[in-house]
């Protein structure tokens, strides 16, 4: 299956620390509170985009831990809307939602390996997981020149295959990074 992503600038924004992420839990669609850090986390994030205004509308995953990033930046940088999508959410890690995320890791690497065949029940398989990636973000790409995304970690590492560069095995949280085109690739600047 070949993926391809519509060239134009957008803002990429991981959710803030929640409690999962202090205990090394794979979330998938499981939702945690954002922390006190997770909080100031957002509050940075908006300081650091704040050069990018007007920023009319944030794009974001309708999970909790996203949803209440998305409204911290939104209230500190007075954004009027907040759109959501569930296909901005996390991959569904099936079996492995709420254990170590220490076996999620092993499953990527079984998949960058080229072993796309699992076991673990309730995985959504990793090309589904491309095409639900390559959908939303072409659609919401369609719609703004430079479109800020609140989504997840593993989104935006599997998101890199898509725009062709290394994967980032984990931005930090409430990290806003800057992906840009430039001719046929793509470069991404933490802002």
């Amino acid at each position: 299956m070949s993926f391809n992503l519509i060239k134009r600038n957008f803002i990429f924004i991981r959710h803030g620390e929640t409690e999962g992420n202090v205990r090394s839990l794979c979330q998938g669609h499981i939702d945690f509170p954002l922390t006190e850090l997770g909080r100031e986390q957002a509050k940075l994030s908006a300081e650091k985009i704040k050069q990018f205004l007007p920023i009319n509308t944030l794009y974001c995953s309708d999970l909790g831990r996203a949803v209440e990033t998305a409204k911290i930046i939104s209230d500190k940088l007075q954004i009027k809307q907040i759109s959501y999508y569930e296909e901005l959410r996390e991959r569904n890690w099936g079996e492995l939602e709420g254990q170590s995320n220490v076996k999620m890791f092993e499953q990527e690497e079984q998949e960058n390996l080229g072993n796309l065949d699992s076991l673990i029940k309730g995985l959504e398989p990793k090309n589904e997981f491309l095409n639900r990636i390559q959908n939303v973000m072409n659609g919401i790409l369609n719609l703004e020149e430079q479109p800020v995304i609140v989504s997840h970690g593993r989104f935006f590492f599997t998101l890199c295959d898509l725009l062709g560069i290394a994967p980032v095995k984990q931005i930090p949280n409430g990290c806003p990074i800057l992906c840009t085109p430039i001719d046929d690739q793509w470069k991404i600047d933490i802002i």
